[in-house]
């Protein structure tokens, strides 16, 4: 221990030279060297007379006696270390509160008195150490011949270590998804050391932040990470996707115990597997808790079942029991996906013989063994259908797998059939964007590649662009160490299921309802939108669509002079492949209303004259929202003169 104890003294003494070093910082090379040489000098003779003394004194007293093994000897209480330990701090300081007062202030003083006198190409080389946890701008992982792309250490030098955050800042979300165009304010965050905080993106042309404000804008379509840097050097950092909505997918493997984290930290939407077989037997045992999980946080659900089948029969009885079991009254926006893969493959040419009787029952022949593809497609084409027929077309279904079985493999024959889920992390040169090394949790490449792009798969839905995403983002709510990540671009179908229409009213205009709403943004690849109404609290009914640019519409089925109460309310749709996803919508609607009817008691009359002139007068001003859309008879966007007049005009009709 007193070795520890001395390795220590002698550590503070070097760094105390390195301070002595670095106050010279201001001063030439040729003017202050003496000084520092001198000093040096004193300080480590100094040091190696004390050092010299406690090693002999430490080697009489440290070699063991014949009855203490070498066991005994390592067997030091954690009681003692920490006494060593608290002493070695003790020493630490001492040592920099002496230097402190009997040299940094002169020897500040002498150097800035001899940079006064320097010429500006005089100045030394300084010594620059990075603060612990500091983000290192060109090498983020350590040395950058020590890791690859993934940020995986690749020499086997444990000693190799990511750049992580060091809590002096933690930002509120690790991922956030833009739509582009849009800006927003700082992600918020938690200062536990004060200090100042600047902002920095490392993807400025996709997404810019103000260095001062942290305000983020989103540019085109891409992925940035922005950093909130403390002034000690610490940091903490949140994923940003332009253009994207950002998810999970999980099975019992990932295990997920808190999806309000999950949301909360900004994930938009979860894949859940249903299962691999029929039965209670093949049903994930977590796929209950998950989806009860991110339904009741907000997010975005579908559900894939991993395909072990043989036989299109065997496909068929699978996808029944998919839907009408496992998924029974459950909200999938996002859909169900038939996930094939290599491991899929390899059961079916395990199980031949099947597949080859049921085609010899069905044509006559036997199948061309090298004609896979095609029996592959097949196989889950019986699956999907069978999967949209149990739901009259209601559940949108798609196909999942790796980005070479789409494009040379065995669903190549599906690439123009169904949406598609397609699973390939870019890692060459040859994305869309430009590739680049961010430096802060190991993604080193662009969300899509040129050979995933949607140019090449139109059927594109959701892209899983990692199959590897550090757990530590996840605050301890996954039991795995790692979770696949995807997004959907707002360009995609499947965008339309994250937004909802703004209903703006619901206006009487004598003969018919006009229906008004707002675009919702976004969303790109909106088809139309479902025009819905109800009287009172009884079901909605659809009363009609309307275009992807429409945002009203004509209700002329409405009887206007029952005295009914109609809400009205709008959902968008997007179709792709005969599967259409579905937007959220206003469940409460808005009341229809007459234009003029300010007192909303359903007809115009004096009352609504005297309710729009005492508002005028500043005698009982209107601000119910709904009344005062009413009381603008003449429909010019405020309450005037006009409208009491309007209003009197429609009674002497």
């Amino acid at each position: 221990m007193k070795k520890i104890r001395i390795l220590n003294h002698i550590l503070a003494l070097c760094l105390a030279f390195v301070f002595i070093c670095s106050s010279f910082s201001f001063a030439s090379v040729s003017e202050i060297g003496e000084t520092v040489e001198e000093t040096g000098e004193t300080v480590l003779e100094e040091a190696c007379e004390e050092a010299s003394s406690e090693i002999i004194e430490v080697t009489e007293e440290s070699v063991p006696s014949e009855e203490e093994t070498p066991e005994t000897v390592s067997e030091t209480s954690e009681m003692e270390i920490q006494e060593e330990e608290s002493e070695t701090s003790d020493v630490s300081e001492e040592v920099s509160e002496t230097f402190e007062e009997e040299s940094s202030s002169d020897l500040t003083d002498q150097a800035t008195s001899e940079y006064e006198e320097c010429e500006e190409d005089s100045f030394p080389m300084l010594l620059t150490v990075t603060a612990v946890g500091a983000p290192s701008d060109d090498i983020p992982y350590g040395d950058d011949e020590d890791y690859d792309d993934d940020g995986n250490d690749d020499d086997g030098d444990e000693d190799d270590e990511k750049q992580e955050p060091g809590g002096s800042v933690v930002l509120s979300k690790d991922f956030l998804s833009m739509y582009i165009g849009e800006t927003c304010g700082h992600i918020d965050y938690v200062l536990n050391v004060d200090g100042n905080i600047t902002w920095e993106s490392t993807n400025p042309d996709v997404v810019y932040v103000d260095e001062y404000t942290g305000e983020i804008t989103s540019l085109k379509e891409g992925f940035s990470v922005v950093v909130a840097h403390h002034s000690n050097g610490d940091f903490d950092f949140c994923k940003v996707y332009s253009g994207f909505y950002v998810g999970v997918d999980v099975s019992v493997y990932d295990d997920v115990s808190d999806w309000d984290y999950i949301k909360e930290i900004g994930i938009d939407f979860a894949i859940l597997r249903a299962g691999f077989a029929a039965g209670d037997y093949g049903t994930d045992r977590r796929l209950y808790d998950h989806y009860e999980g991110a339904s009741e946080a907000g997010l975005n659900i579908g559900a894939y079942f991993f395909a072990y089948f043989s036989t299109e029969e065997g496909a068929s009885v699978e996808a029944i029991d998919t839907v009408e079991n496992k998924l029974a009254g459950m909200d999938l926006s996002l859909g169900l996906f038939c996930d094939y893969e290599y491991e899929s493959l390899e059961w079916l040419l395990d199980h031949y013989d099947e597949y080859s009787e049921e085609y010899y029952e069905k044509y006559g022949e036997y199948p061309d063994e090298d004609d896979i593809e095609e029996q592959v497609a097949g196989l889950v084409r019986a699956y999907l259908e069978t999967a949209s027929e149990c739901t009259n077309g209601e559940l949108p279904v798609g196909a999942y797998s790796y980005y070479s079985a789409f494009k040379w493999e065995y669903l190549n024959d599906l690439i123009d059939e169904y949406p598609l889920w397609i699973g390939y992390v870019a890692r060459t040169t040859d994305s869309i964007y430009d590739d680049y090394d961010d430096g802060y949790g190991g993604v080193s490449s662009t969300l899509y590649n040129t050979n995933v792009t949607p140019s090449e798969f139109d059927n594109l839905l959701i892209h899983q662009y990692s199959f590897s995403e550090p757990a530590s983002k996840f605050g301890g709510s996954i039991y795995s160490s790692t979770l696949d990540m995807n997004v959907i671009s707002t360009q995609s179908a499947a965008a339309t299921t994250f937004v909802t229409p703004i209903m703006k009213s619901a206006k009487n205009k004598g003969s018919y309802v006009e229906v008004n709403w707002i675009k919702p943004l976004k969303a790109d690849a909106i088809t139309g939108y479902y025009v819905f109404r109800r009287e009172g609290n009884s079901e909605w009914q659809m009363v009609g669509q309307a275009g992807a640019d429409d945002t009203s519409f004509a209700d002329r089925t409405a009887g206007l002079d029952s005295g009914k109460n109609y809400y009205y309310t709008v959902q968008a749709y997007s179709e792709l492949q005969g599967q259409v996803y579905k937007s959220k919508y206003d469940t409460e609607g808005t009341v229809c209303f007459t234009v003029g009817d300010a007192n909303r008691d359903g007809k115009v009359s004096a009352l609504d004259y005297v309710a729009v002139k005492k508002h005028i007068m500043g005698w009982d001003t209107i601000t119910d929202p709904d009344m005062l859309l009413a009381a603008d008879a003449n429909e010019d966007g405020k309450i005037s003169a006009l409208d009491y007049v309007t209003i009197k005009n429609t009674i002497m009709r």
